[in-house]
């Protein structure tokens, strides 16, 4: 049990009395409804290649599961419209300014070679360009178009649309639309995790469970990606106005957890990925790993992407790619204005 959580559990009696003083009945599914276009999937989504991905939705299969996928290699489905319009012109990514110690300078000794690392967020979009659409990577590019204003991904959102495949994918479709309402069906086939995400997703519309954060505090113990989904679920209660829920000890508990696991020494695998990822994004990056931006520039793939294991040995993969992305462009960009992961709008 990762240490600061096992400090906070005597706290959980406390966040259940807030979660029951908010109102908030035991979770009762979703209505049997369904939005324009099906469903969604998180940023964990279907496949690209046409294996199964990473899992579906935000939540994430164990490690080992996720080493045995396929790699995410191109294919010829473009006449299918499933690939991102890229124009004539590869995309300028680089910065006029200097890279400065302390602002967008990761190690903030001013070693980063900023360099390589426009280059890595180059080949990274092409990357992503050039693999079929996957529900789940849409959702994370999405949010890196309204981020970053990456021109490749415009048209994530209907790729969404397009790519989506599975009760995962309907559900979490609420990532680029906020207009999703999940079928009863389809939430009965979410996995474990998104036990943990899913009701944070729609805890404007949807009852939050009445051991929603006993669900939390266990999940976040538990570590690896339970951890990580727990932090992203305390985003998404953030992004959608239910306060209370959980006390800033816990969420700043989590983040603390979170920020242990790219200290792990392994390679810059999917879930030390995922960790930094979500950490520039709930706003710490006084947490962040200051040798992290070069780790992960040394084990991108020749072809523009990242594997899961971290290892060159091993095949490329949407998921650590696009969570790659994620984490050098915020480092790059520190001056981003900050957006919610979930679409407002």
């Amino acid at each position: 049990m990762p240490f600061a959580l096992r400090r906070l559990l005597p706290c959980v009696a406390i966040a259940m009395a807030s979660c029951t003083a908010s109102g908030h009945a035991p979770f009762e599914g979703g209505k049997e409804q369904s939005s324009a276009g099906g469903g969604p999937s998180s940023l964990e989504g279907g496949s690209r290649g046409g294996g199964p991905g990473p899992d579906a939705g935000l939540g994430v299969i164990d490690g080992a599961a996720l080493d045995a996928l396929p790699g995410s290699a191109p294919d010829a489905r473009a006449d299918a419209g499933l690939h991102h319009q890229r124009g004539d012109a590869a995309v300028d990514v680089s910065r006029a300014d200097a890279a400065a110690p302390g602002t967008n300078d990761a190690g903030g000794d001013g070693s980063t070679d900023w360099t390589a690392v426009d280059s890595a967020i180059a080949r990274g979009i092409g990357y992503c360009d050039s693999i079929t659409a996957v529900a789940g990577l849409e959702g994370a590019l999405w949010y890196l178009y309204r981020k970053f204003g990456i021109p490749d991904f415009a048209n994530a959102r209907s790729l969404y649309d397009v790519a989506m495949i599975s009760a995962t994918d309907r559900v979490y479709r609420r990532i680029v639309d906020r207009s999703t309402v999940p079928s009863s069906s389809d939430v009965l086939q979410l996995g474990s995790v998104d036990l943990i995400t899913y009701p944070a997703l729609y805890c404007d519309t949807i009852a939050l469970p009445g051991n929603y954060v006993s669900m939390l505090t266990a999940a976040g113990a538990s570590g690896s990606y339970d951890l990580t989904h727990t932090l992203l679920a305390a985003l998404w209660l953030g992004e959608n106005g239910c306060t209370g829920v959980v006390t800033p000890d816990f969420v700043d508990a989590v983040e603390r957890d979170v920020a242990l696991i790219a200290t792990q020494a392994s390679p810059a695998g999917d879930i030390q990925i995922e960790s930094q990822a979500f950490l520039y994004t709930a706003g710490r990056r006084d947490l962040v790993d200051p040798t992290f931006v070069d780790r992960l520039v040394n084990a991108q793939l020749p072809n523009g992407g990242w594997s899961i294991s971290g290892a060159a040995s091993d095949a490329a993969n949407w998921h650590p790619s696009a969570l790659a992305l994620w984490v050098l462009l915020s480092a790059r960009h520190p001056e981003a204005t900050s957006v919610p992961v979930l679409d407002p709008g």
